[in-house]
């Protein structure tokens, strides 16, 4: 076994805010809940997922040798880690969570999947989350010895600096823009162990105050987006109404609504990013059909698998939407129905039912990973996204009343060398704007694979 040997200690104290809702799971209970320290009782992030995350960053622009170096290998004799990282802990102070509804399709038919098996959930099933804006703390401790001290140092802030820009992701549910993260505050301190004061201070390092380490975040070097090829971003306005059902009411009484869009746990409207995933994949399996490329599905949006060798990550990423301003849409006038017994013709008993649903101007995101040909999971998608700007696919439920339909403003495309494209709505016609061929580029692609 190998012996870590240092001289010095780095030591970062750093802040995480979540861009978006993080599940990290414990598999526990009758829902997929979240993680839950054993002495606070609060949400927590295990420092061996803060590590994986590092980890597999770093792995995928170096060497497996200077990974090896800096982590440590499983491998006799080629050393240990050289870095420590501690759980992630929320604040105590209001810890907001959510629960959001998920529904599993069988693919081959578009219908509800049977559970069968030794599956755990049904149909339907229920996941919790950390909401968003929510933060966490943790610490990291980087060992070093003489001459790796540069070295090993530039190696962490490289890391650290892709944390600030947004470029890394944590937990589970990636796909469906679940675990988007930023740094948002940075402490250093480095401990000389040769120096006898630096060495009683690293002793009591942990009762130091926050006044005895430097503020540090604004001393990381500018990195560029590695992780994604292209980010996609959409600016529309919904045609009529939008509903995506949330899990349950939370008003009771005369006037309640039977049926509200989902809200997540800010009170903002929203078209969750696993809804608006179903959606666009539904449509890009029949264009991929039509093309016979059907192979590209496969790797814009992975396969399960019995273990990790079987499965496969897909590289598109979804975001949560937010449909409207929460006031506006508090506001809306209940819309009534009535539930028709399609054999009879006639209305069930207690059939008559409220809903509320939401309008406004969504704005999308979608990320493609830099891996799996994103090229041509560019281009099947576009052909996707004309068809929601066209409007001859919807998103939510209630297609058949009118609702779901979106009014597609402009479509940007970013690639990672910042090169961009924009589809721009004009005279009530969409145009492409391409000076730099990424959209040409993207679909002449699909010809190849």
């Amino acid at each position: 076994m190998a012996v870590l040997e240092y001289d010095k200690v780095i030591k970062y104290k750093a802040t995480i805010t979540c861009d978006s809702p993080l599940h990290i799971g414990s598999s526990e209970g009758g829902k997929e809940e979240i993680l839950v320290h054993p002495v606070t009782n609060l949400p927590f992030v295990q420092a061996s997922s803060l590590a994986g995350m590092f980890r597999s960053a770093y792995e995928k622009s170096h060497k497996p040798q200077e990974t090896a170096q800096l982590f440590g290998s499983s491998t006799e004799g080629e050393g240990t880690s050289c870095i420590k990282y501690t759980d992630g802990l929320f604040a105590a102070e209001d810890i907001k969570t959510e629960l959001r509804p998920h529904v599993k399709l069988d693919r081959k038919t578009g219908t509800v999947a049977n559970a069968g098996g030794n599956s755990k959930f049904g149909q339907h099933f229920d996941i919790e989350y950390v909401a968003e804006g929510q933060t966490f703390s943790f610490d990291i401790y980087v060992f070093v010895k003489g001459e790796d001290v540069e070295k090993r140092d530039t190696a962490m802030e490289e890391l650290l600096a892709r944390l600030k820009s947004g470029d890394m992701m944590l937990g589970g549910k990636k796909s469906n823009g679940v675990g988007k993260i930023h740094l948002s505050s940075l402490l250093r301190k480095e401990f000389d162990l040769c120096n006898e004061s630096e060495r009683k201070l690293w002793i009591q390092e942990e009762e130091l105050s926050e006044a005895a380490y430097e503020e540090y975040i604004d001393q990381l070097p500018e990195q560029e987006m590695q992780a994604f090829a292209y980010r996609i971003e959409i600016q529309a306005e919904t045609e009529g109404a939008v509903q995506v059902r949330g899990i349950a009411m939370d008003e009771f009484g005369a006037g309640a609504t039977d049926s509200k869009n989902m809200q997540n746990a800010n009170k903002d409207y929203i078209i969750p990013g696993s809804s608006f995933k179903g959606a666009i994949r539904s449509q890009m399996e029949k264009i991929a059909g039509y093309l016979k490329k059907q192979n590209i599905i496969e790797e814009a949006f992975g396969k399960g698998g019995e273990s990790q060798m079987e499965g496969k990550r897909g590289n598109l990423i979804f975001s949560d939407t937010i449909i409207g301003d929460t006031v506006s849409n508090d506001q809306n006038i209940l819309r009534h129905r009535i539930h028709i017994d399609k054999f009879t013709g006639g209305v069930f008993q207690q059939g008559l039912f409220s809903e509320k649903n939401a309008i406004g101007n969504p704005d999308f995101h979608i990320d493609i990973v830099n891996r799996n040909n994103p090229d041509s999971t560019l281009g099947l998608l576009i052909f996707a996204l004309r068809d929601l700007a066209t409007q001859t696919m919807s998103l939510g439920n209630g297609y058949a009343t009118g609702k779901g339909f979106v009014k597609v403003k402009k479509i940007r495309v970013i690639g990672g060398d910042k090169k961009s494209a924009e589809i721009v709505e004009k005279d009530g016609t969409l145009r492409l704007e391409d000076p730099q061929q990424i959209v040409a580029q993207a679909i002449a692609s699909l010809k190849e694979v």
